[in-house]
């Protein structure tokens, strides 16, 4: 007999998004992202920047979406 629960253990979602915000050095205020949230006993969230930026851009964007998304300052559309 072969069982196997119906509820996931593990579980990775991608999800789309944008954030406008302004950073130093860049004219573009749209930056387009995946958030990839992993559910292992625990939920991880990563952020993959999809529009161009330099790394110090980056990080400030990623961290920014990381941090909104501790205080639950995300619109989920």
């Amino acid at each position: 007999m072969i069982q196997v629960q119906t509820k996931p253990h593990k579980r990775i979602e991608y999800h789309a998004g944008t954030i406008t915000m302004c950073v130093a050095g860049s004219e573009n205020i749209q930056w387009d992202f995946e958030l990839i949230r992993s559910i292992n006993g625990e939920h991880k969230n990563s952020v993959e920047l999809k529009t161009e930026a330099t790394e110090v851009q980056r990080e400030i964007i990623v961290g920014t979406i990381l941090a909104n998304l501790k205080c639950e300052q995300i619109k989920w559309t």
